[in-house]
């Protein structure tokens, strides 16, 4: 850990009410400052196949020495990811066995975070809760490209991801690097929490304090709304000392 910051995390997912089976699937590795979210698609349980492969390709990534050998560490992996499933799902003559990713490192008192696909990185510091990433969606094309306004939450192109793990032969990867500081919250999560809880609603209950609470909250929460897709919600907390 960077001299003068601590950091602890806690995660958990669930299928959700309508799914038979989870396809989320996530790595939380405080020890070595990594956590992964995916969220698996591809039908008939090769969803829960292609995420269990994006979190396994990073599980055997340790820290190295600098931030950037991390960013890298990744998305050498993710790559490899990418290539296996693609072979796969010639393997079996299916179109695509794909997973989104949202990947967070830190590293020298810095985070990087690496996606594809529409799952989450959020952060919550001060007084101020924002979403890190941008979805790789096609509703997110069309609001930038001004074919839908800006704000929309509800559209049939909602659910259609342009980029995953496994989608196409090139995996395109976005990134985002910044300094840590103490009290800063990350939330990582699948697009099943924030189908059921609004950008206010998950900030409220961040604000209420512990960790573990505050992330079982959120889960509860999705549930009780009828969590109508796998979900899964990682919380990482940066202190002082």
């Amino acid at each position: 850990m960077a001299v003068g910051l601590s950091w602890h995390s806690c995660s958990r997912s669930d299928a959700g009410c309508t799914r038979r089976a989870n396809e989320d699937n996530c790595l939380d590795l405080p020890g070595d400052g990594l956590w992964v979210v995916a969220d698996g698609m591809g039908g008939y349980l090769l969803g829960e196949f292609a995420s269990h492969t994006v979190v396994d390709s990073c599980r055997v990534i340790r820290a190295p020495e600098s931030l950037a050998q991390y960013s890298e560490q990744v998305s050498q992996k993710l790559q490899a990811a990418n290539l296996f499933l693609r072979e796969e799902a010639v393997r079996r003559d299916i179109q695509t066995i794909g997973s989104t990713v949202v990947a967070l490192m830190f590293s020298e008192g810095h985070f990087c975070c690496l996606w594809a696909g529409d799952s989450r990185l959020y952060r919550y510091r001060g007084d101020t809760f924002e979403q890190l990433t941008r979805d790789h969606s096609l509703m997110d094309e069309l609001i930038a490209a001004g074919v839908l306004p800006s704000g929309t939450t509800r559209h049939p192109a909602e659910g259609v991801i342009t980029r995953s793990v496994g989608g196409d032969n090139e995996l395109r990867l976005d990134n985002i690097t910044g300094e840590l500081r103490p009290g800063d919250i990350f939330i990582l999560c699948s697009d099943g929490l924030y189908k059921e809880l609004d950008d206010q609603e998950i900030a409220e209950i961040i604000k209420q304090g512990d960790p573990q609470a505050s992330c079982d909250r959120l889960m509860d929460q999705a549930l009780t709304r009828g969590a109508r897709d796998n979900v899964t919600v990682m919380m990482v907390f940066v202190g002082a000392g």
